[in-house]
């Protein structure tokens, strides 16, 4: 017996974004799918608008077999003890201390979509120059990012792209900086991901930055824990945007949120929790 954690709506997503055309391949990867899940003893997606796609295209299935979400874990512990309130890593990385801070830890890569940030970023350069977004790691685009923002004139003043870190460092991070964020390009079937970006935000008490619709923005809108941007930035949504960083106190209630959100629904032990209930079904 095994359970499949479903971690993306696989094919679907990458079928989605246009990286397998091929209709024979495609059907053999349905195919893959379907006996997968068809010999799986639980199905666990890690959220909700994963187990709707699921249980849409295979109700067959899924009306016999237990399909229960449990989302990525909010590491809180790591998040509210790894960090040094002595020191700052982000002005000996920039030089500076800024006002407001976006933080991006993640991947560079084509459904990352980052050249959102870039954009975001150029427009608010004149409008407030002291909302700065600290984008951290590695891909296939990066070097493409750092000269598109080079180009619109924001790298190295409100835009910063440095190395990945090691995993350990990034508490300190989030410490540091004002709010978290995640990006996808404007996808329907990518919406339903569950980035760990999204909880190592909570976990750390800062709000959220996303701008897609899905799961995340509804949490987002109900547990008021962040800020969720369109798919296409325009100049009125920029001052939207500018104008939700100037309130520092809705931020600091967000950050607030976030953490107890965190606890609630995300903590490890409400993982292991779910996790040993379908363990015990299964050998019921």
């Amino acid at each position: 017996p095994f359970i499949f954690e479903t971690r993306d709506v696989w094919p679907e997503a990458v079928i989605a974004i246009g990286a397998i055309n091929n209709k024979i391949l495609q059907k053999i990867l349905y195919f893959l799918e379907w006996v997968i899940y068809k010999n799986a003893s639980a199905i666990v997606p890690l959220s909700t608008d994963m187990k709707e796609s699921i249980v849409q295209r295979y109700p067959e299935l899924t009306e016999v077999k237990t399909v229960d979400v449990i989302e990525n874990i909010s590491e809180i512990e790591r998040f509210q003890n790894g960090y040094n309130n002595r020191i700052s890593v982000i002005q000996n990385k920039i030089g500076f201390h800024p006002q407001f801070s976006i933080l991006y830890a993640g991947t560079f890569g084509h459904v990352n979509g980052i050249s959102y940030v870039i954009q975001l970023a150029h427009k608010l350069i004149n409008l407030d120059s002291s909302i700065v977004f600290i984008l951290i790691g590695e891909g296939a685009e990066k070097k493409s990012l750092i000269q598109e923002a080079a180009d619109k004139g924001v790298l190295g003043k409100n835009v910063f792209i440095l190395d990945s870190i090691p995993k350990k460092d990034l508490p300190q991070l989030y410490y540091e900086c004002d709010m978290g964020s995640s990006f996808v390009i404007p996808v329907k079937e990518l919406w339903a991901n569950s980035a760990n970006k999204f909880f190592d935000s909570l976990a750390a008490g800062k709000p959220i930055l996303i701008n897609h619709d899905g799961w995340q923005k509804d949490v987002i809108n109900n547990e008021n824990i962040g800020y969720v941007l369109p798919t296409v930035i325009n100049d009125q949504e920029a001052k939207n945007f500018l104008e939700y960083t100037q309130n520092k106190i809705l931020v600091a209630k967000q950050g607030e949120n976030a953490l107890n959100i965190a606890k609630i629904a995300y903590a490890k032990d409400k993982a292991v929790n779910k996790y040993n209930k379908i363990i015990e079904n299964i050998f019921n």
